[in-house]
């Protein structure tokens, strides 16, 4: 399943992240985007995250292809999809853990 999340910033909380984050529930988003380095610096615990009607990671793809939608998601294997301006098209990035 596919969640659409927006976070605000640790501190003022004014500004939003919004991303795209693969989870079997809310709590599975909230628990992968607490602990993985995309999402240093933004409080996770607050914020939206709410279900898509996205079916697999192709319309996903398709989604962050689209300038008018946030432009990543993480998988539940923490692998991040961007939107790569250079080659248009959608890459893959596998930070490293900590």
């Amino acid at each position: 399943m596919y969640y659409r999340v927006r976070f605000p910033d640790v501190g003022a909380g004014a500004t939003r992240l919004a991303c795209f984050i693969e989870g079997e529930s809310e709590a599975a988003v909230r628990e992968l985007a607490a602990d993985h380095p995309h999402f240093r610096g933004w409080d996770a615990s607050k914020g939206s995250v709410r279900k898509t009607n996205l079916a697999n990671r192709k319309s996903l793809e398709n989604r962050i292809m689209d300038v008018s939608n946030p432009n990543a998601a993480v998988l539940e294997d923490g692998t991040v999809l961007r939107r790569s301006l250079d080659r248009d098209e959608v890459v893959e990035h596998h930070p490293e853990r900590t």
